[in-house]
């Protein structure tokens, strides 16, 4: 795991699903950072589904 091209991969997945989760999050509107937290785990769900 200590391969710069896996940090790469683990860095690129997260940022994928912050930012569904923050898409999810705003429903078009403004939000917060703390907005974010709560959509995480539908974020993940929706990748994996």
């Amino acid at each position: 795991m200590s391969s710069p091209n896996r940090f790469a991969e683990i860095a690129a997945s997260a940022s994928f699903i912050h930012d569904r989760a923050a898409r999810l999050a705003s429903k078009g509107g403004p939000i917060s950072a703390s907005m974010i937290i709560d959509y995480i785990p539908e974020a993940i769900r929706k990748v994996l589904l």
